[in-house]
């Protein structure tokens, strides 16, 4: 009997020991600071999980405690555009213009504030 209560508890301890919580860097729960360069000439709007962030036309907007790697990006009749994951920084960068490009370090320059997100199909 006891020889079963132990493998009860051995068995039920498994499951709660093993994986994490996929927070690790580089990985989708890993929560950093973002930092969103808008370089187009309207606003972009930029998603995760439960937080919504609107990014005025060429303006730049930090974001603390942000999800890095699980992010959607996207503007009024445009694209939406998804995170390749994958960043382990402390701080990570969007640039946003046409396209979205993800740094892990600060921009030295930054494109001019010109034109839209991609069209959406």
């Amino acid at each position: 009997m006891i020889r079963l209560i132990v493998a009860v508890i051995l068995i039920a301890a498994v499951p709660a020991s093993c994986g994490d919580g996929f927070d690790a860097p580089g990985q989708g729960n890993y929560r950093a600071t973002l930092t969103v360069f808008n370089r187009t000439g309207r606003e972009v709007t930029l998603f995760s999980q439960n937080r919504t962030i609107a990014v005025p036309p060429c303006a730049e907007v930090d974001a603390e405690d942000f999800l890095i790697n699980s992010w959607q990006v996207t503007s009024l009749g445009r694209d939406m555009i998804r995170s390749a994951g994958g960043h382990s920084e402390p701080h990570s960068y969007l640039i946003v213009t046409t396209v979205v490009r993800q740094v892990d370090s600060r921009p030295d320059a930054l494109p001019v504030c010109t034109g839209l997100l991609q069209p959406g199909s």
